[in-house]
């Protein structure tokens, strides 16, 4: 699964929590289901700078928000609250990717819920002066009633958004990764000419390295080029290839196969030692294969008008 940060830029998204956080006067971040950070804290406030001053206290931050959220929440608003290991009340936008969440808008307000006491055990509990904590905490930002569900609302709305760029930006990098595949198709497959030498005799000179994909694409192109030139040998020089792992001679088999199903005769020009080790090591058998060491041995067989 693709990261949001992968998708789109951090700056815009921290563009967008910015602007939240400022209209609301909420400490606001977007981090990912394991509780990963992905932007930076917007509004960072006293009371959370000395509650993440802590091993504990950070580690206690950032409990995954997945833990903490309730299903039920999201299909009846569209949105989560709940509160969060520092006892701050938080709503939560889930960001979606074709279908499945891949990370959190979330927002923090005062919970009107803790008093001092409650306070003071939390800050033992991270190891924390627990009235600097509690006159933090009174101090942190909050949301009148009548404000906290429109403010959960546009919230959703800003979490839309971002699951919209994010799939926007994922169909276009396909779009993108696509169109550079057919690229490199084309190259590979101008690469490859299949010239004829004369009357049915075709001659392909591979150079460069040759891998599975490229190895591929030659070989599919072989087997449809032939039988449109109405070739019945093909000379097939190697002599320029840099690099043929064992997935590349596997290739070479197979294409040899697929010609000789064809009724087309192989002839191998420039084996080197490397691919004569690649081909002994997949059980290459060479029966029924004519093999040369230059491709000047061939022509002069063709212009003394023999058989290869």
């Amino acid at each position: 699964m693709k990261r949001l940060e992968d998708l789109v830029d951090i700056n815009l998204l921290e563009q967008l929590q910015n602007n939240f956080s400022k209209l609301l006067g909420s400490v606001t971040i977007i981090e990912g289901l394991d509780g990963r950070p992905i932007t930076q804290l917007s509004g960072l406030c006293d009371y959370c700078k000395l509650f993440r001053s802590t091993e504990e206290g950070l580690k206690r931050c950032r409990k995954s928000t997945s833990a903490l959220v309730n299903e039920d929440d999201y299909l009846k608003k569209g949105y989560y609250v709940f509160t969060c290991e520092a006892g701050i009340r938080v709503m939560a936008s889930p960001i979606f990717l074709r279908g499945e969440k891949i990370a959190y808008l979330v927002s923090s307000i005062r919970s009107d819920n803790l008093d001092y006491n409650a306070i003071k055990a939390l800050a033992e509990k991270i190891g924390v002066d627990s009235d600097k904590l509690w006159n933090y905490f009174i101090t942190f930002p909050t949301i009148s009633p009548e404000k906290a569900r429109p403010s959960a609302q546009y919230m959703s709305s800003v979490g839309s958004i971002i699951s919209e760029l994010s799939n926007k930006a994922l169909a276009l990098q396909e779009m993108l990764y696509s169109k550079e595949k057919k690229i490199v198709q084309l190259e590979y497959e101008l690469s490859t000419p299949l010239v004829k030498l004369k009357d049915t005799i075709g001659l392909v000179t591979l150079t460069g390295t040759i891998d599975d994909e490229r190895g591929n694409i030659i070989k599919e192109k072989l087997l449809r080029e032939s039988q449109k030139m109405k070739i019945t040998t093909i000379i097939l020089d190697i002599t320029g290839t840099t690099k043929i792992d064992l997935t590349a001679a596997d290739m070479l088999r197979k294409t040899v196969q697929g010609l000789k199903l064809l009724g087309i005769k192989v002839v191998l020009v420039g084996v080197s030692p490397v691919l004569a080790r690649a081909m002994v090591d997949i059980g290459f058998s060479l029966e029924g294969l004519s093999v040369f060491c230059s491709l000047e041995q061939i022509i002069e067989k063709i212009e003394a008008g023999k058989t290869l």
